[in-house]
């Protein structure tokens, strides 16, 4: 393997440099704006720090709100739960993961899977691609979940909203401040301190288990998790050849790179399907996503194709562009007309659990039996932790 790979992501070196140099620019505009101003690194660190102490006395309250989010923006995925098809797991709090796959694959075996599959390279190139997009979600929509859900966080603890904004906002600075210490660090390093795993289980169910040390990272990760799953099914259908795919292009020391510049990739597809085609919605993103990739699945050559048009996207290269948007079409057309036939998903709502006062037993009055006892302790409190604490 190309020893450039163990400290840059791959993602970067597949873009061209305007592009690279366009997407940086837009991203410090961002973050660096008068009205909307980030805060710094060392202030996210401390935000880090800070946020499961603040959660900790409502972690069950939150573990529980960020399924049922995760579930209303994917109901497929709750319908897969139900039918027992598919298991998600979602833990708060500030344990850390091991890894479970390896991050390096031998050499030989990887020359053995070169030779036996002539578009491997092209196959690893698409893989990047859609890993990209797949933390692009995580980071747009993950963090953005907080922006839906304000009344039933405030019902939990009123001084969440702001710090969760706060916290996503300063993620976008201290991953670009810090890209060569966090890919070092994912190099490395063999904990994590937010994963999610997609695997099978020893019964044959697919699971997403993610984990984080604080709301906003778990529903990062929960994202992350429904589109990496879906993801798997744009693999080869050979698994030798898909496992040793995952096993190149899915290694933690290649994820900065994909949550740097993904958010801005995924936008831009949002933005020319929301100018050009009609009837595309968020609903119908994460498959219009899966079938693009499978259009090129059965072809000879179909992941250099799938690679050159989404690569010639993100160039702004007019003629792939036009390709790509009367593909979208003729697939959003589909699966409106599929998603017609289906009955309406309700949404599961949210309630906030009151506490449960002991239950006392009346003290025997013979002047008054009737007498009502006292209901005078309610036991609102808030705890004014100050987050000004450095890392």
């Amino acid at each position: 393997m190309n020893r450039r790979f163990l400290f840059e992501a791959p993602i970067n070196d597949y873009l061209p440099n305007d592009v690279k140099s366009r997407i940086e620019r837009t991203a410090k505009s961002l973050y660096n704006s008068p009205e909307n101003m980030a805060p710094s690194s060392q202030e996210f660190s401390g935000l880090m720090f800070n946020l499961p102490n603040i959660e900790s006395q409502n972690r069950g309250e939150l573990q529980e709100l960020a399924l049922i989010t995760f579930f209303n923006m994917y109901p497929d995925i709750k319908k897969g739960v139900d039918n027992k098809k598919l298991i998600v797991k979602a833990t708060l709090g500030q344990g850390s993961g091991g890894r479970k796959l390896e991050q390096e694959v031998p050499q030989s075996k990887l020359q053995q899977v070169k030779q036996n599959d002539t578009n491997f390279d092209e196959r690893i190139k698409q893989r990047h691609i859609i890993n990209a997009l797949t933390q692009g979600a995580a980071w747009r929509d993950g963090f953005n979940a907080v922006n839906n859900i304000e009344d039933e966080l405030n019902s939990i603890d009123p001084r969440l909203v702001a710090l969760y904004k706060q916290f996503s906002l300063g993620a976008r600075r201290f991953y670009w401040e810090n890209t060569a210490q966090l890919e070092r660090m994912a190099q490395s390093v063999t904990g994590r301190v937010a994963y999610c795993d997609v695997y099978l289980n020893s019964d044959g169910i697919w699971v997403i288990e993610a984990a984080a040390p604080n709301f906003p990272l778990l529903m990062h990760e929960l994202v992350k998790g429904a589109r990496y799953y879906d993801s798997i099914f744009t693999l080869p259908k050979n698994k030798e050849v898909g496992d040793t795919v995952m096993g190149v292009a899915d290694a933690h020391k290649h994820e900065i790179g994909a949550m740097l510049y993904g958010p801005a990739l995924l936008e831009q597809l949002r933005f020319l399907w929301d100018l050009q085609c009609k009837g595309y919605s968020y609903d119908i993103e994460r498959d219009l996503l899966l079938t693009l990739a499978q259009e090129f699945t059965d072809k000879p050559n179909g992941v250099l194709e799938y690679n050159d048009m989404m690569m010639g996207v993100f160039n702004n290269d007019k003629t792939h562009i036009d390709n790509f948007l009367k593909l979208s079409q003729e697939i959003i057309d589909d699966l409106n007309y599929d998603k017609e036939k289906e009955k309406p998903v309700e949404k599961i709502k949210f309630e906030k659990k009151k506490p449960i006062e002991p239950i006392y037993d009346e003290p025997e009055d013979e002047d008054d039996d009737d007498e009502e006892p006292n209901d005078d302790d309610d036991m609102s409190w808030m705890d004014d932790i100050e987050n000004e604490d450095e890392d």
